[in-house]
């Protein structure tokens, strides 16, 4: 429940915008320490280190990945809440906003419904009815997940620095993909590029 108190001083918009980061920042901590509770893990660089030493399963980088964004985010909202109490600005240079930004300007066409920013993921959906999830906390922690046509359920991800990006398909064995740590628009505008060409367009990268 907002304080009228902390309001009083500031314009209405201002405390309406205050009050909304600080909703979100609300949401997107809580959301961050459920994620980590059902993991078991005290936090995400621990379970990103955890699963690179081989004490947790790989397929767990889904909830390290999401833990470091919602962190990523939270710890973002929280610099944009304190401009705001001082009366300046922060320009939103999250990876999610630069993803957002690169569908508008690059690929209205091919997702004329937007990107959807969510707590820890953007939401696309193409003109062919095919749902993707981009979440992205650094060049280093990312995952990309799709469902194709024929209902294979597809991934690129990237768990930490030191690993390499995963393709994974049911009863597929993940492959490396030759693609080096970049910064965050190169990395996403190579997403987009090539799934602008289809959803299946990764299969080029694993021809053996």
């Amino acid at each position: 429940m907002s304080n009228p108190d902390f309001f009083r001083d500031l314009q209405p918009e201002v405390a309406a915008e205050v009050e909304a980061l600080a909703r979100l920042q609300y949401e997107l901590r809580e959301a961050g320490k459920a994620a980590l509770a059902a993991a078991d893990a005290a936090s995400a660089d621990a379970l990103i280190h955890d699963i690179a030493a081989g004490r947790r399963a790989e397929d767990e980088d889904t909830v390290a990945i999401r833990a470091s964004v919602l962190q990523a985010e939270s710890e973002r909202v929280r610099a944009v809440l304190a401009a705001r109490l001082r009366g300046t600005m922060l320009e939103d240079d999250s990876p999610h906003a630069c993803l957002v930004e690169l569908v508008e300007q690059r690929h209205a066409d091919r997702y004329p419904g937007g990107a959807l920013r969510r707590l820890d993921a953007v939401e696309l959906l193409d003109v062919d009815g095919v749902g993707m999830w981009l979440r992205m906390a650094s060049p280093a922690c990312w995952e990309a997940a799709w469902l194709a046509p024929d209902n294979r359920d597809w991934r690129l991800s990237r768990l930490s620095a030191t690993s390499p990006v995963l393709y994974r398909a049911p009863d597929r064995l993940p492959r490396p993909i030759d693609l080096p740590l970049t910064d965050v628009p190169v990395l996403l505008g190579w997403l987009l590029d090539t799934l602008a060409t289809g959803p299946d367009a990764f299969d080029s990268l694993h021809d053996s």
